[in-house]
């Protein structure tokens, strides 16, 4: 196994190791791994020594199954090669999420010993602006969307124009050398990419609608500012997720390129492609942690002139799950909910919605640790 694979395999490991270990660095800053907790007692030195003791767990057992994949992957076959990554990953996926769910209830121990109040959990504000429909964010437009979607379509008219010139066999796929999988020419094999361009957009359009209308509960002892700060924060995030959008379309339509007879396959090119997507990756991830520090989820860590909204203002760790990742409150018609733990948002399990979408993400789970073994013990 050459040393691009093994670099490849490598990456989505590396990335939730280092993810996972500065994720109490990120969210909000009134909850610390899924734990409501005032900023005054995160700083506490057995807090402190349970975090360290978290990323410490975090640290081996990333590099230890980054220390497998890289001596032990076996190669003799391809299926015995996919089959064993995918059953790494999945065991990954689930190591870590214990090791998320130790550390948020040793959390949730100290709060109870200690006896830790929320200030405000008595009362509660919520903006009925932000929550009953998608929100209009201030210096953004939608309309960005209509960027990509006519970039789509210019690839379209391009293909369309090169159609006869398209030879009778077409690559579907390119490894490092060139293409390794070929198609019989046809308007659904050669249009297929514009096809799933045009899904792409709408997919990450659909999802930014739904992101704006996120639950947002203010902070009762600062509402003003709290409500500031959402807004600011909305314009940060929505950039990012247009951002995602557009290098998602160009990285998916650049081989299409290849593919129509535009431009010629070669090491250089297939390198440059890989450098995009290598740099765009990058970006991707470089962005989203110090938007994740910087801003938050909801804007609580934005250092604004009338200072820090440090504090926890809502005590809601019964309805919090595995580790704080899951929200069960069948009493709450909010959908979509700001997470606990990192950054990004989630849905409230106990929607019709959230049960749906959190069975569908436990049958893709449990099918590739089976088909992981398939391939591995055929």
């Amino acid at each position: 196994m050459n040393l691009y694979i093994k670099l490849s395999l490598l990456g989505p490991i590396l990335f939730m190791g280092i993810i996972q270990m500065i994720l109490p660095k990120m969210g909000s800053k009134g909850t610390l791994m899924g734990v409501d907790l005032p900023k005054k007692e995160q700083e506490v030195d057995e807090i402190k020594h349970i975090i360290r003791t978290f990323q410490i767990l975090v640290l081996l057992t990333t590099l230890a199954t980054a220390g497998f994949l890289w001596f032990f992957l076996p190669v003799s076959t391809e299926n015995k090669f996919v089959g064993m990554f995918l059953i790494i990953l999945v065991l990954f996926m689930i190591i870590q999420q214990g090791i998320l769910i130790w550390v948020n209830k040793k959390l949730i121990v100290y709060k109870k010993s200690q006896n830790i109040k929320i200030s405000g959990v008595d009362k509660k504000v919520v903006s009925m602006e932000l929550t009953k429909k998608p929100y209009k964010v201030e210096r953004f437009s939608m309309k960005l969307y209509w960027i990509p979607v006519l970039f789509v379509i210019a690839f379209g008219i391009i293909t369309i124009i090169q159609y006869p010139k398209i030879p009778s066999q077409i690559p579907t796929h390119y490894g490092i050398n060139g293409p390794d999988a070929w198609t019989e020419k046809n308007i659904f094999t050669v249009f297929i990419p514009i096809i799933l361009g045009f899904i792409q957009v709408f997919i990450f359009y659909i999802v930014h609608r739904f992101f704006l209308r996120e639950k947002k509960s203010l902070n009762p002892n600062l509402s003003e500012e709290s409500y500031i700060r959402w807004k600011i924060s909305r314009r940060y995030w929505s950039y990012y997720y247009f951002f995602i959008a557009m290098g998602t379309v160009i990285t998916l339509l650049y081989p299409h390129l290849w593919g129509i007879g535009l431009l010629e396959v070669t090491k250089k090119t297939i390198l440059i492609y890989n450098l995009i997507i290598g740099i765009f990756i990058a970006l991707l991830i470089l962005v989203s942690i110090i938007l994740g520090i910087k801003v938050g989820n909801t804007g609580s860590r934005l250092n604004l002139p009338f200072g820090e909204e440090d504090d926890a203002f809502e005590d809601e760790d019964d309805y919090w799950y595995l580790g704080g990742t899951v929200y069960y409150n069948p009493d709450d018609p909010a959908m979509i909910i700001p997470k606990r733990v990192g950054i990004g948002t989630t849905i409230n399990a106990g929607t019709r919605a959230g049960k749906i979408v959190y069975a569908i993400t436990v049958i893709v789970l449990l099918g590739l640790f089976v088909y992981g073994l398939y391939l591995y013990f055929i």
